[in-house]
């Protein structure tokens, strides 16, 4: 019996450009997230939004009952208006003791005590004008403001709360979520490869693509974490989407894609044509001519 030899067939390979990319999960985190804390002590009088609705920078969300800082504001505006009037009282004499004591009228100590007199009172009007500026921000602050625009959540009190001046507990949280970030967990060699690609093909910054049917916004790389997680030794990097239709909400999860670029001199080789070594590397037998003969050469594939 004698054996056939088996027949081997061969692809020829020619160089194409060929995109170079790869797929991740990612965790979309908000772009800017505020919490909402009093900055005054005082009651809940009244809630000026609907849960879960979009507000803008410096709209009055709670309004805390202001009566006693109004009292403290207008009892330091009287006090600044009265001292005021000492004080112009106070420079009068001072401008007529300085004439007299040219013509002699009066002794020197008396000039220098109406001097004295009217310096005092004008640093005490410094003083109450920067009590009144005091109060006004506090009274202002009975108004709790939205610090950023975006979607605030459920509140956490209601009409009638106690709240304090700058107290631990969140009342709510307002989210901004467009533009919008998702972070990527890379191992370290993932992170190389990609950084030395880019470098390779002259990309800076790298574009993201969601390829979860649902979306269809595109991103790219905008920072990287510069330290390692020792746990799982991983690199965290952050691409930045728009999220216009704000179908992105943080805490969710998403698939992306990552284009590295593009190899104008790539090969593409059939599946089939590729095996594996006991430590599981690529590798094909390459078809080359020696000699006019051809002979096979085995290739790892990097």
């Amino acid at each position: 019996f004698k054996p056939q030899t088996p027949a081997v067939t061969f692809v020829e390979l020619k160089e194409s450009n060929i995109e170079i990319n790869k797929d991740f999960k990612g965790k979309v985190e908000p772009f800017m997230l505020s919490e909402i804390r009093p900055q005054v002590t005082g009651i809940i009088i009244s809630k000026e939004f609907e849960d879960g609705a979009h507000v803008k920078k410096n709209q009055i969300l709670y309004k805390i009952d202001n009566s006693q800082y109004k009292a403290i504001y207008n009892q330091n505006l009287a006090s600044l208006n009265n001292i005021k009037a000492d004080l112009d009282n106070a420079k009068l004499k001072f401008d007529r003791y300085s004439v007299l004591l040219k013509e002699k009228a009066i002794s020197k100590q008396e000039k220098e005590e109406a001097e004295f007199n009217y310096k005092k009172l004008l640093a005490s009007v410094e003083e109450r004008k920067a009590n009144l500026a005091i109060s006004k921000i506090n009274l202002d602050y009975t108004g709790i403001k939205a610090p950023i625009d975006g979607f605030i959540g459920i509140s956490n009190i209601t009409k009638g709360s106690l709240v304090t001046s700058n107290q631990v507990e969140k009342i709510n949280t307002v989210t901004a979520l467009s533009p919008i970030y998702i972070d990527i967990n890379q191992t370290t060699s993932e992170f190389f490869e990609m950084k030395n690609t880019t470098e390779k093909f002259g990309i800076s910054k790298p574009l993201v693509s969601l390829t979860d049917l649902d979306f269809s916004s595109k991103g790219e790389i905008i920072s990287n974490n510069v330290n390692v997680d020792s746990n799982t030794n991983s690199v965290k990097i952050r691409a930045k989407f728009e999220n216009i239709d704000n179908k992105l909400l943080p805490g969710m999860y998403v698939n992306l894609n990552i284009n590295y670029g593009n190899n104008p001199n790539g090969l593409i080789i059939p599946q089939k044509s590729v095996s594996f070594n006991a430590k599981g590397n690529p590798y094909v037998f390459l078809v080359k001519e020696k000699e006019n003969k051809p002979f096979v050469e085995i290739k790892e594939i990097k």
